[in-house]
């Protein structure tokens, strides 16, 4: 009887993978490019050119992020051809982050003597994106608005491969992993410190030595010594200075967008992943997990503390925009994960039926939910679409789960500059 339960969720598992990464098609087929940051990237790419555009951005510089960009856009001038690369790129970074956590997982479970088939890594690699899409602080800008996804969601692809490349005893492995560190210190400012930390964390435990801690610190601060020979911090800080009204957000407001609907699906998340671990479980007792969440809680400490420090010199004392906070999110994910794994390998019963259970509301709550997001984003594509060719459209529809103004004002303001040249 147990068997059968374990076949059927794992079966069920699989359905609802599955069933995740083809809303996230659908829906990224439905995206398209309508906020003024993205316009702005576009123009200056049209204007100056691939390098120069990045080369020349007068505020502070995330050159990996911009090249990711302008790699992703280059090739499609013309306003009609951008929905095929937004649809590439979004889906390309979905791809490399589902491997990475692949990499990942097949690493933590080879670190316990356990050779897990690879389709069962793909599945714990894709629940736990999910985990990350779901218990996301903010979901629609990091997941659906191009610069961001670029800028919030690529770090964290970088620091899987670049820790499971870490830990391999080949000097060019090491060295790839020193290239992948190198690499976030030029995607967000703010990940600098945690991973950083992460990095002494490594060593104080003996898992790197004294080198490797310096090459890829190193690394990792690299792309941060240009901000100190250029003005591009100080006019950033007084953009948001001049604007700093808009930004009232404080630690209530921003942190109760944790307790919403959304958590019900995570919670569900967490209950099967701990029941499929269930079948791990002696291996998974050699893992002093105590130790393990006692760090993860220390490095959540140091990056909620660089967050807002570093929200209250740019925001005026607010707490900053939402989505510079969703890093944090990832983590604490992160360490409420390791918590429940722990908690369900400390349960000497099985509970195969609980994670059934879970799945089966999963299915039923995600498929509400996925539905009722495709029709949304699709009348909304299809009304972008009309705006493209040049026709008009009583009112802008409910863009859904996707970044949208509200309106089609600036997309029309974008194709008028676009026709004139």
């Amino acid at each position: 009887m147990k068997a059968i339960n374990g076949k059927l969720l794992w079966n069920l598992v699989y359905i609802i993978c599955l069933s995740f990464l083809l809303f996230l098609v659908i829906i990224h087929f439905n995206n398209r490019i309508n906020n003024s940051d993205d316009f702005f990237f576009l123009t200056r790419l049209n204007e100056l050119g691939f390098w120069k555009s990045i080369r020349e951005w007068e505020f502070n510089q995330r050159p990996v992020s911009h090249f990711i960009f302008n790699l992703t856009f280059y090739f499609s001038p013309k306003v009609e051809t951008l929905r095929w690369s937004l649809f590439i790129g979004n889906l390309s970074i979905i791809f490399l982050l589902i491997h990475s956590l692949k990499i990942v997982v097949a690493k933590l479970f080879s670190l316990i003597e356990i050779q897990l088939e690879n389709r069962k890594q793909w599945a714990f690699a894709t629940l736990i994106a999910m985990c990350a899409f779901f218990f996301c602080i903010e979901r629609s800008e990091v997941w659906f608005w191009y610069i961001c996804t670029v800028i919030y969601l690529v770090p964290f692809v970088l620091l899987n491969y670049g820790s499971v490349l870490l830990f391999d005893s080949r000097k060019q492995a090491r060295f790839l992993a020193a290239v992948f560190f190198l690499l976030i210190g030029g995607t967000l400012e703010l990940m600098i410190p945690i991973v950083g930390s992460l990095l002494i964390v490594f060593y104080l435990n003996r898992k790197i030595t004294l080198w490797p801690l310096i090459l890829n610190g190193s690394a990792l601060l690299f792309f941060s010594l240009f901000q100190l020979v250029n003005s591009g911090v100080e006019k950033r800080l007084q953009l948001e200075s001049a604007i700093h009204d808009e930004y009232n957000s404080t630690f209530a407001s921003t942190f109760s967008h944790f307790f919403d609907q959304k958590n019900v699906f995570f919670i569900l998340l967490l209950i099967m992943i701990s029941m499929l671990l269930q079948e791990y479980r002696i291996s998974l007792a050699k893992i002093n997990f105590k130790k393990i969440i006692s760090w993860l809680s220390s490095l959540l400490l140091v990056y909620f503390l660089a967050t807002w420090l570093i929200s209250v010199k740019v925001f005026s004392g607010s707490f900053g925009v939402l989505r510079m906070w969703a890093p944090f999110s990832f983590f604490l994910m992160v360490l409420i994960l390791f918590f429940t794994i722990w908690i369900a390998v400390k349960y000497k019963k099985e509970l195969k039926l609980v994670g059934l259970l879970a799945s089966v509301i999963f299915v039923a709550l995600f498929t509400y939910f996925s539905v009722k997001q495709i029709e949304m984003t699709s009348n909304y594509a299809r009304s972008y679409d009309l705006v493209v060719a040049g026709k008009s459209v009583e009112s802008s529809p409910d863009s859904g789960i996707i970044v949208s103004t509200g309106d089609f004002e600036l997309l029309i303001e974008y194709l008028k500059s676009n026709r004139q040249k």
